[in-house]
């Protein structure tokens, strides 16, 4: 039985990512640029499992930023894993 290899990770500086952000501004997911994911209807359909929730989440305020992994880091990531701290405000 042989071993399948994953094919190479791009460096850091070559990788992209479109961020879905709430009405808020706050980062709610991903989806890394790849051969799967070359555009931002792709990265939609990749974030959501139906149309209808991914209109749900465009009528909501969702929307996405494409980004280098260095802003994605410094911008969002921080922030991937924290509470929504408006929830409280509206």
């Amino acid at each position: 039985m042989t071993r399948s290899k994953l094919p190479p990770r791009r460096p850091q500086s070559e990788r992209k990512h479109w961020i879905f952000l709430d009405q808020c501004g706050c980062p709610i997911g991903l989806v890394e640029e790849s051969r799967f994911y070359k555009t931002e209807d792709a990265a939609w359909d990749g974030m959501y499992d139906t149309r209808a929730e991914e209109r749900a989440a465009r009528a909501r305020g969702v929307h996405t930023v494409f980004v280098d992994h260095a802003t994605y880091e410094e911008r969002f990531y921080p922030r991937m894993t924290k509470r929504c701290t408006h929830e409280d405000a509206a």
